[in-house]
């Protein structure tokens, strides 16, 4: 969790992922997947394997954003909320209103909301939040970590 202190670190719990979805499915006894527990795992591995430093991060009115977020070759944080669908109203505006209140306090102007399916962006008062598919985001996120290594490699034969 994003805190300031290791105590409040130590008293709010870890979230947990699988690696293996597969398994989870296997031992529990669920008869439908939890397609919402599905998408945030499936973001939070793809953050994994682009070495990301993953927290989540509580607002201070209680609402909570999935992930706080920095890459290993950059020094600005992102918040990234994860949610199967907005298409109910109320769905969107938790959702939206956890980021916007995440980017004030953290002052992040831009933030990310995925879904499966919905493309969108939404000014707010804090910043700009834009809400994308979560395969058009895996794609963008490996474009950007093939281009930061691509420059890292070309940086690296130009010092020898």
């Amino acid at each position: 969790m994003a805190a300031k202190s290791e105590k409040a670190k130590q008293v709010n719990p870890a979230k947990m992922y699988p690696i293996d979805t597969g398994l989870t499915y296997a031992h529990s006894k669920r008869t439908e997947p939890d397609w919402s527990h599905l998408l945030e795992t499936f973001v939070f591995l793809e953050l994994r394997k682009r070495n990301y430093s993953i927290e989540y991060y509580k607002t201070q009115k209680g609402y909570e954003i999935d992930f706080t977020v920095c890459s290993p070759y950059a020094t600005t944080k992102e918040l990234i909320q994860v949610t199967v669908s907005i298409k109910d109203a109320q769905t969107k505006k938790r959702e939206i209103r956890a980021l916007e209140e995440g980017m004030a306090e953290l002052q992040i102007p831009e933030s990310l909301l995925i879904t499966a399916d919905e493309h969108d962006e939404v000014e707010t008062a804090s910043g700009r939040i834009t809400i994308l598919p979560a395969l058009i985001w895996a794609i963008q996120l490996q474009n950007r970590y093939q281009e930061t290594l691509n420059h890292t490699m070309k940086s690296l034969i130009y010092i020898r």
